[in-house]
């Protein structure tokens, strides 16, 4: 494998691709993790937990072996809340009306 080569348990096309701009080539590791946030979690907490467990998951595929490995999350936040993935179309519409004109 190369020395370029880097695991990312991640299912971003732009994590990917971020990667490849400066150079690395990841290697796609499955790492499947309940991204369910808990009871009080603060946001901050909830994507550091969520990264990490990727990367251990990431970690224990076989094609992660000699490679270091790169877990990443990112969440929509909006009033300390988060939003988590729609669960359908129009609850993907509705999420994007509440976010619209806020920074």
């Amino acid at each position: 494998m190369s020395d370029k080569a880097i695991g990312l348990a991640s299912q971003s096309p732009r994590r990917r691709e971020l990667l490849r701009q400066i150079g690395l080539e990841p290697v796609l590791l499955a790492a499947s993790v309940d991204e369910t946030p808990l009871p009080g979690e603060h946001p901050g907490a909830f994507v550091v937990r969520l990264a990490e467990a990727k990367a251990r998951a990431g970690s224990a595929a076989p094609e992660a072996a000699g490679l270091p490995v790169l877990g990443a999350d990112t969440a929509v936040v909006m009033d300390g809340r988060i939003l988590g993935k729609p669960r359908d179309r129009a609850d993907a519409m509705a999420m994007l009306l509440q976010l619209a004109a806020r920074e």
